[in-house]
């Protein structure tokens, strides 16, 4: 199912999803939701913590660590999937990643741009993980989660970020 997400998203947790389909793909339905103060869920408490060890023990809260180093990586894609945090805690999540044993963390360049590819495989050996981030700003470009067996190669997940960042009212596109 392929589908177009806004999120807007306050420091109270309030803000709004906007999903529009895809033409031309199998697509989830159109809809808009807004939310009031502490409706939005996901993402890190306030404030977020910049130490490592802190940092860890506040991302298993959001996803438990089941599996490790699986639960890390895909905690933070449920990081950048709610929220922009502010750029140390972008650094530290980074920091986080490429000291983390488990997770393979490669320097590349995309189109120009300098990013970072953290991947790894699942503990069951199912699915490999793929979270490619732009080393400039410590941003998300693109996640993509692939079936490793049963079809190989075939996609389970895949989120591109296109913009993110802060604005000053829902509706507003970042800049």
């Amino acid at each position: 199912m392929a589908s177009d997400e806004e999120q807007w998203r306050a420091d109270d947790r309030s803000g709004r999803l906007v999903r529009k389909p895809v033409p031309g793909n199998p697509s989830l339905p159109a809809a808009r939701v807004d939310y009031g103060p502490g409706g939005m869920h996901g993402g890190l408490a306030d404030p977020t913590v910049t130490d490592l060890p802190a940092l860890a023990a506040q991302l298993s809260r959001s996803r438990p660590p089941v599996h490790r180093p699986e639960w890390l990586l895909r905690a933070v894609v449920d990081v950048y999937q709610a929220q922009w945090p502010q750029r140390p805690t972008r650094v530290a999540m980074l920091r986080l990643l490429a000291q983390t044993h488990g997770l393979r963390c490669e320097r590349s360049s995309n189109v120009g741009v300098p990013t970072v590819v953290v991947s790894m495989r699942s503990e069951d050996g199912r699915t490999q993980d793929r979270l490619v981030i732009d080393a400039s700003n410590a941003g998300p470009v693109a996640y993509r989660v692939t079936w490793v067996r049963t079809p190989p190669g075939a996609v389970r997940q895949e989120v591109t970020w296109l913009a993110h960042g802060r604005v000053d009212e829902i509706g507003a596109v970042p800049s």
